[in-house]
């Protein structure tokens, strides 16, 4: 069955259960919950009106505070991504509140930029990156540890710059930086932060303490490109 709240705010554009459906889907949830995580937004009560699935909510969002104006956290060229870390350890633990007993995969958690030059996107706007993991990563494991949540398994996105969306090729989210001229690829200081902290965990840390820092200070990843035929 629909939950009330959404029979109370989708109503008749609901599609119905035949009893063979419910019968199919009832007791099949195997005890994972998947989530794709970007980023968080500030939210208000709003009327809910006829527009349809944007209206649904009874709600409206932005990266921006409704009060001073000021971000949520630093904004990202897309204009919907913002780094604020504390929004996914949040999230799992109102998961977890909510759906007691039930184990994380964290299938999506990435930062993306349109970087104006491969210089940049390779030293100023993949430090962002770096610390956006380290901030999601290091809330997520801080919430698990406090709240005895249970994350199975996290990906990040992505592993190769790439085709994005409506953003096509001018929005990077690679740890490697993909020339789409030639196909080389040269992996990004974040890259290197990621393989030496985060690539051998079989779990996510249990102490509660942030992880090492990622700055202009680490090791430049090689300047030796990988080219694919």
């Amino acid at each position: 069955r629909w939950p009330a709240s959404v029979v109370e705010s989708v109503k008749d554009r609901l599609p119905a259960w035949s009893e063979p459906e419910i019968a199919l889907v009832f007791g099949s949830h195997d005890e994972h919950f998947f989530m794709n995580h970007y980023t968080s937004l500030f939210a208000r009560a709003a009327e809910r009106g006829t527009c349809g699935l944007q209206c649904d909510v009874g709600a409206e969002s932005s990266g921006y505070s409704f009060s001073t104006g000021k971000p949520i956290g630093t904004p990202s060229s897309t204009g919907w991504l913002f780094n604020y870390g504390v929004g996914l350890g949040q999230l799992v633990s109102w998961y977890h509140r909510r759906y007691p007993g039930v184990s994380f995969v964290i299938t999506e958690n990435g930062w993306g930029n349109a970087s104006a030059s491969q210089e940049a996107e390779m030293d100023v706007d993949d430090i962002e990156r770096c610390n956006y993991y380290r901030d999601y990563l290091g809330n997520l494991s801080a919430s698990a540890a406090k709240e005895n949540i249970e994350v199975v398994a996290y990906f990040a996105w992505a592993l190769l710059d790439n085709f994005e969306w409506a953003d096509g090729f001018s929005t990077r989210f690679g740890l490697t930086y993909v020339d789409y001229a030639t196909q080389a690829r040269l992996p990004k200081r974040s890259a290197g932060w990621f393989r030496r902290h985060i690539t051998g965990l079989k779990a996510l840390p249990t102490d509660g303490r942030p992880f090492p820092p990622c700055d202009a200070s680490d090791p430049a990843p090689s300047t030796e490109a990988i080219l694919v035929a």
